[in-house]
């Protein structure tokens, strides 16, 4: 994978950190294992030799809410730089005091890339005085795709359904949500689904099993992941170095397990399709599970457990037995024009 053209506006995503020193750098690092320190967490700031990029907006870009206000930003968005298909993380922060309608709603509209039925539309982003949708800002403003490439990401980001693959992290005071403002709220997120598409589902045994589905380590904080969507609340007092553990390593456990399942779908399209070259096929996928499927990523022992929650909840093999949009690397690189 060449990267000979770089956008202006990308940059190392060590330029973003709190701390962006090289001991403090270092130190994060070691949350992940060597094997695969390097992609998570390149110390480089050396665009051209590292496996992570960082994109700052160059206009305030926000989500209009129901009533045309900004609801929420776009802080940063990072490009890993996987092989095959290279992934986008999206940082998306609240602009507003949430009641937990306006969160249902966040989550939903925030994640949308297509429209869910015909009709609707996505939600709308407004920037530099123009309003679009968010499949126009990242492939059109962030990525710099020609229009003639969008459809080739479009059947990437279909995998997933309508909507992105998506992190919510809910962080609130001291027994918000109680008990039953939780219980109505992991579903919509889980779900991605509005309030007001309640006639849709889900039913009470799907409610059951999404509520069930949970790691719960400590008593403040509960991970919920289905479909696609991993669900963080946090509530009272913060403990274990909740939230920025969140934005900082776990998301990139989640992003590892999204890209593990569209590979290995990829492993399984091409070896039941015509002309399927088996040798082929093992030497890659050997080259794969090496590099992005090990059984082990992190140091440290609450960032394992939820690797493997994620990994069980994906079925995909445990250690007993790894805005996401991906399309090829080439077509992927920011600000280049691909050939053809």
């Amino acid at each position: 994978m060449t990267r000979t053209r770089q956008s202006r506006s990308w940059t190392s995503w060590t330029l973003r950190l709190t701390e962006s020193d090289p001991a403090a750098l270092e130190e994060a690092a070691r949350f992940f294992l060597p094997s695969c320190r390097d992609l998570f967490m390149p110390r480089s700031r050396d665009l051209a030799n590292s496996s992570r990029w960082t994109f700052f907006p160059d206009m305030r870009l926000e989500l209009l809410g129901p009533d045309a206000i900004p609801w929420a930003r776009v802080e940063w968005v990072d490009l890993l730089w996987m092989d095959v298909h290279p992934l986008l993380l999206i940082k998306v922060t609240g602009d507003k005091p949430f009641a937990p309608d306006d969160v249902k709603w966040v989550a939903a509209a925030a994640a949308s890339w297509h429209p869910a039925h015909p009709g609707a539309s996505p939600a709308i982003w407004r920037g530099g005085g123009r309003e679009f949708h968010l499949r126009q800002w990242i492939l059109g403003d962030v990525l710099a795709l020609p229009a003639e490439r969008w459809d080739g990401v479009d059947g990437r980001v279909h995998w997933f359904g309508q909507d992105l693959p998506a992190f919510n992290l809910c962080h609130a005071e001291p027994g918000w949500p109680d008990e039953g403002v939780l219980d109505d709220l992991v579903p919509h997120l889980a779900l991605g689904m509005a309030s007001w598409r309640e006639e849709f589902g889900p039913d009470a045994a799907t409610r059951k099993a999404i509520l069930d589905h949970h790691l719960q380590e400590w008593a403040n904080w509960r991970l919920y992941e289905w479909r696609n969507r991993l669900t963080l609340f946090l509530a009272g007092k913060t403990t274990h170095g909740q939230p920025r553990n969140t934005e900082t390593y776990y998301t990139l456990l989640f992003a590892a397990v999204c890209y593990q399942r569209v590979r290995l779908t990829d492993f399984l399209d091409q070896a039941t399709g015509p002309g399927a070259g088996i040798a082929a096929l093992r030497s890659g996928f050997a080259a794969f599970r090496r590099q992005y499927l090990p059984h082990r990523v992190t140091t440290y022992v609450m960032g394992d457990q939820i690797y493997d929650f994620l990994r069980a909840a994906n079925r995909l093999a445990g250690r007993r037995e790894m805005m996401v949009t991906g399309i090829t690397a080439d077509a992927m690189r920011p600000g280049v024009r691909p050939a053809g």
